[in-house]
């Protein structure tokens, strides 16, 4: 089956790169270098510029030296992971439904679930001592489970905090005298009470493929809710919903947490 859909992937001719053993990461930039050297690994937590440009950096480079599937079929054959939707949607599904569901759901999801592969049990491992067990990971659930923010009609993501992040960082020079500093932060006052004004006239629109998302995770809790989906049904239903490509998400998955 593996071999079956690893033959499947069409790599572009003028590609001839293969994903090596060992890859190396691409010139960062003094700032970063100097941060990682002097070990300021709090600058590289969540929501930080410096963790979202480590990032954009990496894939970056993956995608111009090999083609998107490429990569996902190497890291595939690497892990010996099956590529199957399922495989990654179910953790994807995590993060939308109710959190306290969270934990003996996955324990559901790898009893059910778990294919025979090395790679798989790596990866269940590892969202487990990172994400699942409340005695023992890393980040509490409650920290990146979005179930309230659906439930609320609030961001699902952090996009938009990235986003002024990068606005921020375009505006600033990496260290500005203090008069200029200050003179920065003026014109970005006036600029942000310009557009909450022109918020109280007329709010943005947002995309209808977002829109329809939501609703459709909000119709699968209640279906959750009124016992038509068990646990597991509901948490792939979720993964499936949000329109995610897997292969991508899962390179962005290894980028973000195993480079």
């Amino acid at each position: 089956m593996i071999d079956q859909m690893l033959g499947k992937a069409t790599i572009k001719q003028e590609t001839n790169l293969i994903f090596p053993d060992e890859y190396t990461i691409p010139v960062l930039s003094k700032a970063l270098v100097q941060d990682i050297e002097t070990c300021l690994l709090h600058k590289f937590g969540p929501h930080h510029t410096n963790r979202q440009i480590l990032i954009d950096t990496i894939t970056h480079d993956l995608i111009e030296k090999y083609n998107l599937f490429s990569i996902g079929t190497a890291i595939v054959r690497k892990l010996q992971f099956p590529l199957t939707k399922d495989n990654i949607v179910r953790a994807i599904g995590l993060a939308l439904i109710p959190a306290d569901i969270v934990e003996s759901t996955w324990v559901d999801i790898i009893d059910l679930h778990t294919p025979d592969y090395a790679g798989a049990v790596t990866f269940n491992d590892y969202l487990v001592q990172t994400y699942v067990d409340r005695d023992v990971s890393l980040f509490e659930i409650e920290t990146w489970n979005a179930n309230n923010a659906i439930l609320n009609d609030l961001p699902r993501t952090n996009n938009h905090v990235e986003g002024y992040n990068s606005r921020l960082e375009s505006i600033f020079p990496l260290h500005p005298h203090i008069f200029e500093f200050v003179e920065l932060l003026r014109d970005e006052h006036v600029y942000q009470h310009h557009q909450a004004e022109e918020s109280d006239i007329q709010t943005r629109k947002r995309k209808k493929i977002y829109n329809d998302i939501d609703n459709k995770l909000k119709q699968l809790l209640i279906s959750h809710s009124s016992g038509i989906l068990t646990n597991v049904q509901l948490t792939i239903k979720c993964g499936r919903a949000v329109k995610t490509n897997p292969a991508k998400k899962l390179i962005i998955f290894l980028v973000t947490h195993l480079l």
